[in-house]
């Protein structure tokens, strides 16, 4: 497997590009192994396709008495309707992976196979894990003792991630009609307005007593696009409502 979907964080660092790193593919393709040439996929999202349920009977390769995992039963409704590789047609990584059982360095057991499959739903990659981790504080949360104790330890960590270089943190409210776009540096928030100072990590509490406030760790480099100008422009998101340029 390693032979064609490699794991190097330094991969191509050598050129002094701004993010180095193999996750599952280096850029080549895969040579007479299907019906048609195809470059050899990185494996960062294979966790959003689960949901495609069962598998018919009989195919030699992929589900026989013959391969580690057999299982021709009825799954239920399925939730995806495509599923892995190429074309969509395995219901979950193992069942690929019995095409490899025929050889000596492949898949033997079922416990291998899936031990295989629970890292490639969450493989390595130049993100950090915090990258995409969500919280929303509601008014709620304020007056509740316990809902705030779990707010604020959450709200800490995405601050002290983002004070790490691990991502840029956002936030989102509303200003009566108006959305309200956020961007953490320095130790502030700048807002989507130019016509409205940073705002303090407490003062951007303090809006949820209106409207609840998202926190969203977002990848390096994206905070301004997705906190305060959405079309990169240089115009904030806040000026562009208030021009009816939204």
């Amino acid at each position: 497997c390693e032979s064609c979907h490699r794991i190097d964080p330094q991969g191509n660092a050598e050129y002094g590009v701004a993010r180095p790193g193999f996750f599952g593919s280096d850029g080549q393709v895969v040579v007479a192994e299907f019906s048609q040439t195809l470059k050899i996929p990185h494996l960062r999202n294979l966790y959003t396709k689960v949901g495609t349920f069962g598998y018919p009977d009989g195919d030699f390769f992929f589900n026989s008495p013959f391969v580690p995992y057999y299982d021709p039963s009825h799954q239920g409704d399925q939730i995806r309707s495509f599923g892995f590789t190429h074309d969509g047609s395995k219901d979950q990584p193992q069942r690929f992976f019995n095409a490899f059982a025929v050889a000596e360095e492949g898949f033997q057991d079922f416990e291998t196979m899936t031990a295989v499959a629970d890292f490639l739903f969450a493989i390595d990659s130049n993100l950090a894990p915090v990258v995409g981790q969500q919280h929303t504080l509601r008014k709620q949360d304020l007056g509740n003792p316990q809902a705030w104790a779990a707010s604020n330890a959450r709200i800490a960590l995405l601050h002290q991630r983002a004070e790490a270089g691990e991502c840029e943190l956002i936030a989102k409210t509303r200003l009566g009609p108006f959305e309200l776009g956020l961007v953490y540096e320095n130790g502030a928030y700048t807002t989507s307005f130019s016509g409205l100072p940073a705002l303090s990590d407490a003062q951007v509490r303090l809006l949820a007593l209106g409207t609840p406030v998202t926190y969203t760790c977002v990848a390096p480099g994206s905070g301004h696009r997705l906190g305060i100008d959405r079309d990169d422009d240089g115009m904030r998101d806040g000026d562009e409502q208030l021009w009816g340029q939204w």
